[in-house]
């Protein structure tokens, strides 16, 4: 009687949510939101999945969701989400378009977390130059870079060419290794709008001597050396690249032996050990013949302000755990070029597998950044206008001269908004 009496008060209870069953409870679950364009890019995603899946080892209860976004989506969406006030717990972002976000105040002040670390003692000096906005530090730098030739030497040799040393070399190279009726291509160029197209035509505007700015931070772009180096990214895309692709698919057809070569950051060789067994033998990288080799900041992680505190410490700590000497060992031989901190060595075992490793290390120690001096916190329509005047020159073969005259102008009423 007892026990019937005791069943049904523990019912009532039940029902009226005073006492909860302990079958199948446990702990709640929390979710780090981390969407990315390196989700699925050779080398470093290795790097960034090895991270997370040691992080939820040692944090029960808590997971990463490390999502794949286009990188020509990705600021844009990004912005798109901290407008709306829902941002994803793990920030990260290209260093040319981390001030937008710096700057609304979206982004949670680093300093005091980062003197508790070795990042300020042993970082690259661009950690303190990029990632810092009006006297705050708001991330972390990831990479530091120069771009490139990573080229196919059988296809070089077949064209009757060798590695070349001059601009003007170099772009007939590309034209020799071309045959658009066969489907073969000197050059991956991107043009899709977006990201990438601006920053394969800054590899031929800053290979100039050219920059979008001058010293006052006021747009520049009707310079003798900007025009020289549209009309040089203009003679290489009508010349030798099939037009319209993205990065993604450009560095496939590396892969595959149908583009004979491209301009990349250090990342490249991740993909180049995947190419093709009949290809694969024949990737190599060499200097890019320009007076200046376009790269700087890769990319950033920070923290967004608006998160619960909770929250911010956990992603502080995923962040933190990348800083340690093993990870930046582990990153270093990830991406194939010199981790931001400047502390560690690469052990030589792991060299063998980074042929284009020297390659990387000169052209990051020579790199400019392109990112718009005066312009940083309009990065991204920076981007967006710079990419679709560009294609005026491409798409209706309008005059170079012409053309950066109206970039001018649009650039001049940016900056004044």
């Amino acid at each position: 009687m007892r026990r019937t009496a005791l069943r049904m008060v523990i019912l009532v209870l039940l029902v009226a949510g005073v006492v909860t069953p302990r079958i199948g409870a446990g702990p709640r679950e929390t979710l780090l939101r981390f969407p990315s364009w390196q989700q699925d890019e050779p080398g470093v995603s290795g790097w960034w999945k090895d991270q997370i899946a040691t992080f939820e080892r040692t944090h029960p209860g808590v997971r990463i969701e490390f999502t794949k976004i286009p990188l020509a989506e990705h600021t844009d969406k990004l912005i798109a989400q901290f407008a709306a006030n829902q941002p994803p717990q793990i920030v990260h972002v290209p260093a040319q378009t981390f001030f937008p976000f710096a700057d609304r105040g979206w982004l949670e002040p680093l300093d005091r977390l980062l003197d508790e670390t070795e990042v300020k003692k042993t970082y690259h000096p661009l950690q303190a130059k990029e990632c810092v906005w009006k006297g705050t530090t708001y991330c972390v730098l990831m990479l530091n870079y120069g771009y490139a030739w990573v080229y196919n030497e059988k296809l070089l040799k077949a064209a009757g060419k060798s590695v070349p040393r001059t601009v003007e070399e170099y772009i007939d190279t590309l034209k020799a290794m071309t045959d658009a009726k066969n489907g073969q291509y000197g050059m991956g160029i991107v043009t899709l709008p977006g990201f990438n197209m601006v920053a394969h035509i800054a590899v031929f505007v800053y290979g100039a001597g050219g920059r979008w700015t001058d010293d006052k931070g006021n747009p520049a772009v009707t310079t003798p050396q900007v025009i020289q180096g549209f009309k040089w990214w203009k003679e290489a895309v009508l010349g030798a690249t099939p037009i319209g692709q993205e990065s993604g698919r450009l560095r496939q057809l590396v892969m595959e032996g149908k583009v004979a070569s491209y301009n990349d950051g250090p990342w490249m060789q991740g993909f180049a050990l995947r190419a093709n067994p009949d290809v694969k033998p024949h990737l190599r990288a060499a200097p890019i013949p320009f007076k200046f080799t376009m790269g700087g900041p890769s990319n950033i992680v920070a923290i967004p302000k608006a998160i619960p505190e909770e929250e911010k410490r956990l992603v502080w700590e995923f962040i933190k755990s990348g800083t340690m000497k093993d990870a930046q060992v582990r990153y270093s031989v990830a991406v194939g070029a010199p981790a931001p901190r400047q502390d560690i060595t690469i052990p030589s075992e792991a060299r063998k597998d980074l042929p284009f490793f020297d390659v990387y290390v000169d052209a990051a120690k020579r790199a400019v950044s392109w990112v718009p001096f005066g312009l940083e916190t309009r990065s991204n329509e920076f981007i967006r206008i710079v990419a679709e005047h560009a294609q005026r020159m491409i798409v209706r073969n309008e005059p170079v001269e012409r053309v950066v005259q109206d970039l001018q102008k649009e650039l001049e009423t940016l900056k004044r908004q």
